[in-house]
């Protein structure tokens, strides 16, 4: 399990290269592979803090490369999985300030991409 989460871990920090660099359909192909990855770990390691850090890590990532290719859509959708992890760790944990800041973040990342969900009527 260590050695699927260092090729995560690689695999997502050349995601992060690629789209510094602008390589970004080269950099969304890395951060899927790192997803496929993330998705494993609940299997292998059960629903760690840890795994679903990863896993919402690298939907927020992903829906920034969308974003900046002009999917605002699909970049509204990764980051509001993302929230949504992110929301059920600071429940779990509310002695973590650092989920309540990514949680402020991915909020603000979504109302910037104008994709927040509609209010149900």
């Amino acid at each position: 399990a260590e050695t699927l989460r260092d090729q995560y871990v690689s695999l997502a920090k050349v995601g992060d290269a690629l789209f510094d660099l602008g390589a970004l359909d080269e950099a969304r192909r890395t951060f899927t592979a790192s997803l496929d990855l993330a998705r494993r770990f609940p299997q292998l390691l059960g629903e760690t803090p840890q795994g679903l850090r990863d896993l919402a890590f690298v939907q927020e990532r992903l829906g920034e490369v969308e974003a900046k290719m002009g999917a605002s859509a699909e970049a509204g959708r990764r980051m509001r999985e993302a929230l949504d992890i992110v929301c059920a760790l600071g429940e779990r944990f509310p002695e973590r300030p650092d989920y309540a800041s990514t949680r402020e973040r991915l909020r603000l990342r979504i109302a910037e991409l104008g994709t927040a969900p509609k209010p149900p009527e």
